[in-house]
């Protein structure tokens, strides 16, 4: 007999199926990070892959998923360990997901990898240390008093540093990083790896205060509202379809900070941009029940895309076109030829948007 959620091989011998039921441990907890050298579960540790894991999705309709469909920075799984690896992911429930990860560049957006780390909180915090993903200790700072971590403190890979506010609104200054607006101000906790290249940061954000600091980051906060709602539903919608599906697990991030992605905190925070936010909160764009491409650009002379632009060649799909923008006379394809293309480029057309 089996009870549910019972992991088992199954073999087809002549006609019968012969169960193999696993002496497995199940573990449950937030899942921090998924890449070749292992799988952080916080609380728990880093435990190695098996060559066969599988991952599961059981609730709405089951399927057999992809590492790459395991949620980053939720516990939404529970973790079946055989003999000390990883030999199956269980997706048991599906919720909102609320907050995103983010890693944070250095200055000039340079690299991912930082010398110093050194941060200061304008409300009471504690520091947490981690060691292979079980906690270690807790530290209780005051607000205003400063938190610095060197390269060398933390070792290659085993130890992890939290700075956790006690409140939700509180804002912690990273003074060891500068953008255009000065040193960056940051919502949610800062998580500090070790590794070989240097320190690694990840920003844990509530999703709303994340997309305040990227829509003025992405178009200037002086622009008409409705162009700025429709900024913060695209930007939404990309963020979103990177929580679902991480752009870089193995760093234990959704997104970075930057144009790689979605530029994130380089300008202040603008009241018009956090209105335009705001006025369409949790608004998705969707196709066939999945966040669609939203892909921007800051230039397009007159003429949009498809989104053969960013992935080459392959399946276009129906909602993102190539068209002229304010005027529908030339079909696109046509300035694909240099002589068509140089004739309508030098000429001005007060139809076209820019």
């Amino acid at each position: 007999e089996l009870i549910a959620g019972s992991v088992v091989d199954l073999e087809f011998e002549q006609g019968k199926v012969i169960v193999d039921t696993k002496e497995a441990q199940m573990v449950h907890g937030k899942l921090l990070q998924v890449s070749g050298t292992g799988i952080e579960i916080e609380g728990y540790g880093i435990y190695l892959p098996s060559e066969n894991m599988k991952v599961y999705r059981l609730y709405g309709e089951l399927a057999s998923m992809s590492p790459r469909d395991l949620r980053i920075g939720y516990s939404f799984t529970d973790f079946v360990i055989e003999n000390g690896q990883v030999a199956a992911c269980l997706m048991i429930k599906e919720e909102d997901m609320e907050s995103i990860r983010v890693l944070l560049k250095a200055t000039d957006y340079a690299t991912i990898y930082h010398e110093t780390f050194q941060a200061v909180c304008n409300q009471d915090y504690e520091v947490i240390s981690f060691e292979n993903g079980i906690e270690t200790g807790r530290e209780e700072k005051s607000a205003g008093e400063s938190l610095v971590i060197e390269d060398e403190m933390l070792n290659t890979g085993t130890k992890r540093i939290k700075l956790q506010p006690k409140v939700l609104s509180a804002k912690t200054i990273l003074k060891s990083i500068e953008r255009s607006q000065g040193n960056p101000v940051y919502k949610g906790t800062i998580e500090i790896t070790g590794s070989e290249e240097g320190l690694l940061l990840v920003n844990e954000v509530l999703l709303e205060d994340y997309l305040c600091t990227v829509v003025p980051s992405e178009m200037p906060a002086s622009y008409p509202k409705e162009a700025l709602m429709t900024q913060a539903i695209c930007a939404r919608t990309y963020a979103y379809g990177k929580m679902i599906k991480p752009g870089i697990p193995e760093w234990g991030a959704h997104v970075d900070d930057s144009t790689g992605f979605q530029v994130y905190n380089n300008i202040v925070e603008h009241s018009s941009t956090t209105e335009a936010v705001k006025a369409t909160h949790n608004k998705v764009a969707v196709y066939n029940g999945e966040p669609i491409g939203t892909y921007y650009y800051s230039t397009s002379g007159g003429v949009g895309t498809d989104i053969s632009i960013w992935h080459g060649s392959g399946e276009i799909p129906a909602y993102l076109s190539a068209k002229m923008i304010g005027e529908d006379t030339m079909n696109p394809e046509a300035l694909m030829e240099e002589s068509v293309f140089r004739e309508w480029i030098q000429k001005k057309n007060t139809a076209h948007f820019e």
